[in-house]
């Protein structure tokens, strides 16, 4: 097969997803989505117990504007709900509710396609996916990619207040149409919160890649900057860092930090040990006061 030539577009940051997914049982679903009193009082219930997945003029109120019913899956039927209060234009907004059962633009139930999904984690060809699992290999692609349509910060951060201060940043080496590429990695709050693939590893391609981050992050909060992130000792990524956010404060990872150490010192055999237990003491300080002071007694001891 022939491979296309790597190359990477900025993508943009895509409008907010108008959908909202509601935790519930299909069976649950079916039962209230026909009675208007019974659909509202699961509405209501999910705005208080989910609040970070409505829009925040919820609180304002809303109406139940209209349903809509699938051609594709027989008898399945997403209501849409409309604020009473309107946007910064002005207009009125309006979401579709829908179930967690059910995959956006009704392509089937999550139950159905989870399997075969998760099989494309081990590069299962997507006509294998269609002779195990049935539909046709467009479906099984068209699918996997629709997830690449939707913002990651938008989806695991709801509320612009809980934005992670504190962040780390990796990137893993992995492979695009047989050449090396870099995936920069953005976690905080055991969240995974930017995935972008950069050509390479050098400041240019690391800069745009966690661009993407920034991107998102502030259309969430415009004045989004955080505090600190914590990398490696790659200079390119932390540069990268500082192009973005210039007075962000540059934590290096301990392990590599170590690992340097060990590089250094390894040859000293019983020493090196005394050396490690020295170093990784001041690691367990419990406060940023006594990590100071037991590096300079690591460093006058050394």
């Amino acid at each position: 097969m022939p491979q296309r030539n790597c190359t990477k577009i900025k993508a943009n940051v895509v409008s907010p997803n108008k959908r909202i997914t509601l935790p519930i049982t299909m069976e649950e679903y079916q039962e209230i989505v026909g009675d208007h009193r019974a659909y509202r009082e699961w509405v209501d219930e999910m705005i208080t117990q989910y609040p970070e997945l409505f829009p925040k003029e919820v609180v304002d109120g809303y109406t139940l504007h209209d349903e809509r019913a699938s051609e594709k899956m027989e008898g399945m039927r997403l209501r849409r709900i409309c604020l009473k209060a309107c946007d910064s234009e002005g207009k009125k907004q309006v979401f579709t509710l829908a179930p967690s059962g059910v995959m956006p633009y009704f392509v089937g139930y999550t139950d159905e396609v989870e399997k075969g999904l998760f099989l494309r984690r081990f590069d299962v060809p997507f006509w294998a996916l269609a002779y195990v699992f049935g539909q046709d290999d467009n479906y099984w692609y068209r699918m996997e990619n629709r997830f690449g349509c939707y913002e990651i910060v938008r989806t695991v951060v709801k509320d612009p207040e809980k934005l992670p201060l504190h962040l780390l940043a990796d990137e893993k080496i992995t492979w695009l149409n047989g050449e090396k590429v870099v995936v920069a990695t953005t976690v905080g709050e055991d969240c995974v919160l930017g995935v972008s693939v950069a050509l390479n590893a050098d400041e240019e391609n690391l800069t745009e890649a966690y661009q993407h981050f920034k991107d998102e992050a502030q259309a969430l909060k415009a004045d989004y900057a955080p505090e600190m992130v914590n990398t490696d000792g790659w200079v390119a990524t932390q540069r990268a860092w500082l192009n973005l956010f210039p007075m962000i404060i540059l934590i290096e990872c301990f392990l590599h930090a170590f690992i340097k150490i060990r590089e250094r010192g390894k040859h000293l055999k019983e020493l090196f040990h005394q050396i490690s237990q020295q170093v990784w003491d001041v690691y367990r300080a419990v406060d940023a006061v006594s990590f100071r002071a037991k590096a300079e007694e690591l460093r006058l001891w050394a």
